[in-house]
């Protein structure tokens, strides 16, 4: 790995750790976004395989498993 030339290294700003600059709450507002589109799509599966389907298998039981984990998991963050 070569090393940063000091002209380079003196062009950077100084670093603010007294007021930081931040994103907001960009990754709340993404991560709810998500959550949301995980859990109309294992709803959207449940109610396939139990009425449409009636089929009810062992992955399916992992899915819920997997998503009352994650539920859990963002309830207690």
């Amino acid at each position: 790995m070569r090393d940063i030339p000091s002209s380079v290294l003196h062009s950077w700003p100084k670093p603010n750790y007294i007021d930081p600059e931040t994103r907001g709450d960009s990754i709340i507002i993404i991560s709810t976004v998500f959550l949301a589109a995980v859990v109309t799509a294992v709803t959207f599966r449940i109610f396939t395989r139990l009425i449409v389907k009636k089929a009810f298998g062992l992955d399916d039981v992992f899915i819920l498993l997997s998503l009352v984990s994650e539920l859990h998991h963002n309830k207690n963050s």
